[in-house]
């Protein structure tokens, strides 16, 4: 009888052990998917900031201007939420972002480096050589003696 109840118990903690190792995989697996889809996002509006900045490079309409900010908008919000972008890139894209919206006659004049920037955001939202393109942006766009 003993025995008995010494197998019942072995293969309760078996069953129970299994059951929390397809919870632990599950979760890991929803996880990855998870991350890997807010970067996909992040790439993708990345992606819709640089076509509608490249259409103004090439036509100087003004709303390929307002869509690329719209779209630069999205991805600061989509990015802040990704774990492999560095808290010193998010500052940059907050700071780009509000040229974009309130000085935009000076970004209009400095796109090269913003385009550089967000084409490698489009590959990678975590790309140094972004963080280091977007810095040149703001550079360039800075008004001495402002904020930014």
């Amino acid at each position: 009888m003993h025995e008995s109840r010494g197998m019942t118990r072995q293969a309760v903690l078996c069953l129970m052990t299994m059951l929390l190792a397809v919870l632990i995989f599950t979760f890991g697996f929803y996880q990855y998917h998870t991350q890997n889809s807010q970067v996909q996002a992040a790439k993708d509006l990345a992606q819709s900031a640089l076509n509608s900045f490249t259409d103004y490079q090439d036509n100087r309409e003004e709303a390929s201007f307002r869509q690329g900010t719209a779209a630069f908008h999205e991805f600061y919000r989509a990015s802040r939420e990704l774990e492999e972008m560095p808290t010193q890139m998010r500052q940059t894209c907050g700071r780009v972002h509000a040229y974009l919206l309130y000085q935009p006659e000076r970004a209009r004049e400095h796109m090269e480096p913003l385009v550089a920037g967000l084409s490698a955001l489009a590959k990678n939202p975590a790309s140094m050589d972004a963080y280091a393109d977007l810095n040149l942006f703001l550079q360039e766009v800075h008004v001495p003696g402002t904020e930014g």
